[in-house]
């Protein structure tokens, strides 16, 4: 990012708000390619249109893994929109 932060800046999806379209952010709290303080910033800037399954023992990639609890949550969530 220091290198060259206005690629970084054209990325960052928070400049793309508001989307206007429902969201689902699924987080692992142990993810450390994707912090949670990163994150958070987008969620709150996001407003009414986003919910939030949020894991406190997955990582970046628990969160796509059949096998993890997140998933199952997912599916469930999805089952009921």
């Amino acid at each position: 990012p220091e290198q060259i932060p206005e690629a970084y800046d054209d990325a960052d999806p928070a400049r793309r708000l508001p989307v206007k379209v429902p969201q689902l952010i699924v987080h692992g709290l142990r993810d450390d390619d994707v912090p949670f303080e990163g994150v958070a910033p987008y969620i709150a800037a996001a407003g009414d249109c986003i919910d939030t399954l949020i894991f406190e023992d997955e990582g970046h990639y628990d969160v796509i893994d059949p096998a993890a609890p997140s998933w199952e949550a997912t599916l469930a969530y999805l089952a009921g929109i």
